[in-house]
């Protein structure tokens, strides 16, 4: 494959990405939506964005999330929120948003509130 198909490929997929934000996604079903091997896919997702595929999902949807709190969301959504985008322990997923964006959730939507 060269890097032309793989940008093509990997636009396809931050399409799908966006249009199935709150599906539990697999990656065999997303390569067969998309026409191609889970090798591939993983392929064009590491060459295009220098991260696996599954670590490129996982960090869309904490983005996703993060956007979404940053809105300023109501009080009692972020439960909502995140389970909408695909996360479904709360622990862990309060943990990577931390890991990622050195707050919490609750602290993200508790500064948005106040601007």
């Amino acid at each position: 494959q060269n890097l032309t198909s793989y940008l093509l490929l990997v636009r396809r997929f931050d399409e799908f990405l966006a249009a199935n934000a709150g599906r539990t996604l697999y990656s065999a079903d997303m390569a067969k939506q998309l026409g191609v091997s889970v090798r591939t896919l993983n392929n064009a997702v590491v060459a295009i964005r220098g991260l696996s595929m599954h670590r490129y999902t996982r960090l869309r949807r904490l983005w996703n999330v993060r956007l979404q709190l940053l809105q300023g969301a109501p009080a009692g959504a972020l439960k909502a929120i995140a389970l909408a985008n695909g996360f479904w322990h709360m622990g862990e997923f309060r943990s990577l948003y931390r890991d990622l964006f050195g707050e919490t959730p609750q602290q993200t939507l508790e500064a948005a509130g106040r601007h």
